[in-house]
């Protein structure tokens, strides 16, 4: 825990916003784009996605096409692998800098953005196999793919306001 601390440090955060704002405002954009051109109008793909579907995951495919399809395969083979180490990593080292100071058992929240990163490359298992192409297309994979992204969400949801929470926290018994 004492290497965790001293490795939550601020040059070290801000290497990992620039990475997550990179990879944010950059590198999917950039796939993001190729998928609209193919499909010929916005498709959100199902890593964004609250809800969804059988019916919309094959809509989807069907928007997407085979050449659109290959591009979501790259993104979740290559890109969408390293995003949650980046993001996993930033949330969990801010939140061990947050907690630095407080009882050990505080660090127990760092394993939030942890567990978030599970749930994230369990979706993409999930979407790879559907976009797999062995007609494994059903309602249970789409099911599981959805509790995945909804277990995501709602985890890096929570991560982001552990991280608010504590700051405003911290912030408050500093003045």
């Amino acid at each position: 825990l004492i290497f965790l601390r001293r490795l939550a440090n601020w040059p070290i955060l801000n290497l990992l916003i620039i990475g997550m704002l990179y990879c944010m405002f950059f590198w999917f954009p950039d796939y993001d784009q190729q998928a609209q051109a193919i499909a010929g109008k916005e498709v959100p793909i199902l890593d964004t996605r609250w809800t969804y579907d059988l019916p919309a995951v094959t809509n989807l495919f069907a928007d997407l096409g085979e050449e659109g399809q290959k591009i979501y395969q790259e993104v979740l083979s290559f890109p969408d692998r390293i995003y949650p180490i980046v993001y996993g990593l930033l949330f969990f080292l801010w939140l061990i800098r947050l907690t630095r100071n407080r009882p050990i058992a505080w660090s127990l929240l760092a394993l939030v953005p942890v567990i978030a990163v599970g749930f994230d490359y369990w979706e993409n298992t999930q979407i790879l196999a559907m976009l797999s192409g062995e007609n494994v297309l059903s309602e249970t994979i789409v099911a599981q793919a959805l509790v995945a992204t909804r277990g995501k969400w709602i985890l890096v949801g929570a991560s982001i306001l552990l991280i608010a929470g504590l700051s405003v926290l911290q912030w408050w018994e500093q003045r």
